[in-house]
């Protein structure tokens, strides 16, 4: 025998209208020493990019030798869960 299940929703209302307040002059201002969004960025900022692109390589290499050797020597990974 199936349940029936019924639900009902809460009558929420609507948030209340805000009234006017005084009016403020509202100004973009970008942060200081940040570059803006559509200026290119500088040599500095590249090289470390491809530094750090370059270490992420390296770091990745290095870890899948160490399992690829470990593996050969008999010490299997462990086993994936189910």
């Amino acid at each position: 025998m199936t349940r029936v299940v019924t639900t009902t929703c809460r009558y929420k209302r609507p948030p209340k209208k805000r009234k006017p307040g005084p009016a403020i002059e509202q100004r973009i201002v970008a942060a200081k020493g940040l570059p803006l969004r559509g200026a290119a960025p500088s040599q500095a900022q590249t090289e470390e990019h491809r530094r750090r692109g370059d270490a992420a390589d390296a770091l990745f290499h290095e870890m899948k030798r160490r399992i690829a050797a470990a593996v050969r020597s008999g010490g299997a990974p462990p086993p994936k869960k189910p």
